[in-house]
């Protein structure tokens, strides 16, 4: 039976779980990859764990071509994680969320590459807009500027979360996304294996396991429960929120304030997000950070 009061609650609960994640990024003493490899390993071991417990349709994958979509897109999140975490440590969180939360658009145009069709205007003009309102949002365009850089990698960011969105969604959606996301956090943890260091101190340390337990595991878990009692129309807007509670918690803990003309460029990508994430088929729209 469905209950939309309960959905409600699990994805506002979960997307204000996923916007506070950026500020990990500033408050762990430690490089952007050693993170994401922490984050997985910790998010992997809790989603197994959860997965084994309730013993509802197991927890492996039935063939040998999904296997090596999910280290695929293992292996992409690895990277889109990693380049998201060093965009916010290089620049601000605001600079690098904004830029990240262009994926919706890149989505969009990159969907034509899978079932054929052109792009249509009106995604092409919100492309741009969302293009300008991410200029809006960085202060120094000159050469070695920390904020271009951070912009940069939030672009790149944003391309990979979008192409292994599209990809899931073409390929995986037959598979619990509780299920697929479990196995993908073990694929990012063998990816960045070798570069990982250990955390400086206890305080690190407790963080990267709040980081990958309740921000990361039971973030997921919830994103996922909700799509049972909401649509994933709903389910997407809501997670658009996503930038807004990453930047006012910047502002509030780490004093990131963004001047105002970078508010109104987060407001602008913020709006072509929700547009875009509308006019998403339905299974794409439930992107989680």
């Amino acid at each position: 039976m469905l209950s939309p009061a309960r959905g409600l609650v699990q994805v506002n609960v979960s997307v204000l779980l996923l916007g506070l994640v950026p500020l990990f990024a500033k408050l762990v003493d430690l490089d952007a990859v050693s993170i994401i490899a922490w984050r997985a390993f910790v998010g992997a071991l809790v989603l197994l764990a959860w997965l084994a417990a309730r013993r509802e349709g197991g927890w492996r994958l039935a063939s040998g071509r999904d296997r090596l979509l999910v280290v695929v897109l293992g292996v992409i999140m690895a990277v889109h994680w990693s380049a998201y975490f060093h965009a916010i440590q290089v620049a601000t969180v605001a600079v690098a969320v904004v830029s990240m939360f262009t994926w919706p658009v890149m989505a969009v145009l990159i969907e034509p590459l899978f079932h054929g069709g052109g792009w249509q205007p009106r995604d092409l003009v919100l492309a741009v807009l969302a293009l300008a309102g991410v200029a809006l949002v960085v202060p120094d365009f000159s050469l070695g500027s920390g904020q271009l850089a951070g912009a940069l990698w939030g672009l790149l960011s944003a391309l990979l979360f979008a192409l292994r969105n599209v990809l899931h969604r073409h390929y995986l959606t037959h598979y619990p996304g509780t299920l697929t996301m479990a196995w993908q956090l073990v694929v990012i943890c063998l990816c960045l294996a070798a570069f990982v260091r250990p955390p400086a101190s206890t305080s690190d340390a407790g963080l990267l396991v709040l980081l990958g337990a309740v921000f990361t595991a039971c973030a997921h878990s919830l994103f996922v429960a909700s799509m049972r009692d909401l649509p994933a129309k709903s389910a997407g807007m809501i997670s658009c929120l996503q930038p807004v509670y990453g930047i006012t918690a910047a502002a509030l803990v780490l004093g990131e304030v963004p001047p105002p003309l970078a508010v109104v460029g987060a407001a602008l990508v913020l709006t072509v997000a929700v547009a875009e994430t509308v006019g998403l088929p339905a299974r794409a729209r439930a992107g989680e950070e």
